[in-house]
């Protein structure tokens, strides 16, 4: 069996890509708010259903699949916040700077 602290971490990464992937599949999950209330669902499904299979529970579970929903969360936030002003800076700079009327 893994110790606590690296269950807390697998838990952590197991759901960086959940919330990386809401906000940028989805425009409607662009909001921290409802990335956290989707991860909270869907980690609150995972351990009740743990109930029905004669798995344990936990909440430290809990947390720190929610943590990992948030990081992915502020990943992709990061990503997205360099990709577009980054993509306006470069359009810029090869194409209009570069035109010349003939």
């Amino acid at each position: 069996m893994i110790n606590d602290f690296s269950n807390a971490c697998l838990n952590v990464l197991l759901f960086v890509p959940f919330g990386f992937f809401l906000p940028v599949l989805w425009k409607e999950f662009r909001n921290a708010k409802k990335v956290f209330i989707a991860g909270f669902a869907m980690t609150s499904f995972i351990e009740i259903a743990q109930i029905f299979t004669g798995r344990a529970t936990d909440i430290d579970d809990i947390i720190t699949n929610i943590a990992g929903t948030l990081v992915g969360y502020l990943i992709a936030y990061w990503f997205t916040g360099i990709f577009t002003r980054n993509h306006k800076v470069i359009f810029d700079y090869l194409f209009k700077s570069s035109y010349m009327p003939v």
